[in-house]
């Protein structure tokens, strides 16, 4: 398998360019429909906003107010794009379609290098129509660009840790930054390239440059670290509140097996099998790159908090249709085309059926704004999205409400936005009333379920209470006044 390897900077072969390009103009149209159309939903609201910041300044600060966890680099690049293109739903979601063509490009290269020619292509099919891919495509979400840095920085790790130059060490510093600049949990991937270096070591395989270029990421990074720690300690909290939820009940023994047990896989991934330095070991190059930042948010979600999301392990899922398209390989060329097809066609199959829920927002600006009551407050919940015990934990996330900037996006009535703690439901309640009481009338925009929204709706025959609009995990109450007897 090593003797097919293409040498760096060696053109690619004729069918397998065509392939590649035939599959990077494919995802192109596919990635672009509907790009406009459906409307933005709650996260990609906060990407707007972002956007939208007049200054470096302010944008550095809404990962620390609103956003925690989500670095600042993609909301800069949106900004100026955004400048340039407009704040549209297709201009906001126009990178993500870049970035996500830009994954697959990486994909052929890097394939390309590992192996050969037609493992860069297949890997390319297999990852351009999943299903993973084609979904942050359709978002105005960081993660198309967090897998595409990603995949140019193991290409420039990879050409640092073989040629020992200085323009790939610097490329490789660079990107590394710009992983964890995009997220945090890019930091995984830091992680399993040292894991590579000490296997290389291990071996009396010693290169200063790709160390070098991990180090220059590190401080890089360093001028953020304040900013990073201030967002680490709301994701302590928030995290625990958020979607993600508390922390399983395992118990201190079982988290102790699975702590020693990961140990000591890694040792064995890193220090096991052959102990030749001049062997290139694509395979376990490849399965390091991918297993490590996987099973490490595996494991930190048993022994510390639920973390594992596919999203933050994505650069790994990309990798892994290199390490598929090199295995199929290793049984012939035919079985690997029959599979890569085959594969290909399921996972296109998929994404047709897997798009992303419409969200209720252009609806709901549009409903509230042909109601004609332009007095009537529309109260937000403030805090962490949560749910059940969780609710009545008080916390300082999203200040102005989670679903306060969707709906402003579409919604630019006169209408006073006011918000409420889902930890204090009489509170909330009172709060209601009184606006309701004053003006004839209020709107509620909830993330709760029916019950735990009923405890801040009006419970008074004074007041009428009819749900208008339900998406997911949204629901939008209106009320009113009863008519006096």
């Amino acid at each position: 398998m090593a003797a097919n390897r293409s040498p760096f900077g060696l053109a690619p072969a004729a069918r397998p360019l065509a392939i590649f390009g035939a599959v990077v103009a494919a995802a192109a149209v596919f990635y672009s429909f509907h790009l406009g159309r459906d409307p933005l939903g709650a996260s990609e609201a906060y990407s707007a906003y972002a956007a939208a910041r007049p200054n470096l300044g302010a944008i550095v600060r809404i990962p620390i107010l609103d956003d925690p966890g989500k670095q600042l680099l993609y909301y800069v690049v949106l900004h100026y794009w955004t400048a340039i293109f407009g704040a549209s739903e297709a201009m906001l979601r126009a990178p993500s379609v870049i970035f996500g063509l830009g994954a697959i490009a990486m994909l052929f290269v890097l394939g390309r290098d590992l192996f050969d020619d037609a493992t860069g292509a297949s890997a390319a099919a297999l990852w351009a129509f999943n299903p993973i891919a084609t979904v942050f495509a359709f978002r105005a979400r960081m993660y198309t660009m967090l897998i595409a840095i990603a995949l140019a920085h193991l290409c420039a790790f990879r050409r640092a840790r073989e040629t020992g130059t200085s323009g790939w060490t610097l490329m490789c510093a660079v990107t590394g930054a710009a992983i964890i600049y995009t997220h945090l949990g890019g930091a995984a991937i830091l992680v399993a390239e040292a894991a590579i270096l000490l296997r290389d070591a291990a071996r009396g395989r010693r290169v200063l440059a790709p160390w070098l270029a991990l180090g220059g990421a590190a401080l890089l990074f360093a001028p953020y670290l304040p900013i990073a720690s201030a967002q680490s300690r709301v994701l302590i909290a928030g995290h625990w509140l958020d979607w993600i939820g508390p922390a399983y009940h395992y118990s201190p023994a079982t988290k102790l097996i699975v702590a020693v047990g990961v140990a000591a896989l890694g040792l064995w991934m890193i220090f096991g099998g052959k102990r030749d330095p001049l062997a290139p070991e694509p395979i376990r190059f490849c399965v390091l790159w991918i297993a490590i930042p996987i099973i490490s948010f595996a494991a930190g979600s048993i022994v510390v908090r639920p973390m594992f999301q596919l999203r933050y392990v994505s650069p790994s899922l990309a990798m892994l249709c290199v390490l598929v398209a090199a295995l199929f390989a290793k049984a012939g060329a035919w079985t690997r085309n029959i599979a890569v097809v085959a594969i290909t066609a399921t996972m296109l199959a998929m994404a047709l059926a897997v798009r992303p829920a419409i969200q209720p927002w252009g609806a709901a600006a549009r409903m509230i704004a042909d109601s004609g009551d332009r007095a009537d407050p529309i109260f937000f919940e403030s805090g962490f999205v949560s749910s059940g015990p969780a609710l009545e934990i008080p916390n300082r996330g999203f200040p102005h409400g989670y679903y306060s900037l969707p709906f402003d996006y579409y919604f630019h009535g006169p209408n006073p936005r006011m918000t409420i703690a889902p930890s204090d439901p009489a509170a909330a309640r009172a709060a209601i009333e009184s606006a309701a009481a004053r003006t004839g009338g209020a709107w509620l925009i909830s993330w709760e379920n029916a019950s735990e929204a009923a405890r801040e709706l009006p419970g008074s025959p004074h007041f009428i209470v009819t749900l208008r609009l339900r998406g997911e995990r949204v629901a939008i109450y209106r009320i009113t006044s009863a008519p006096k007897s």
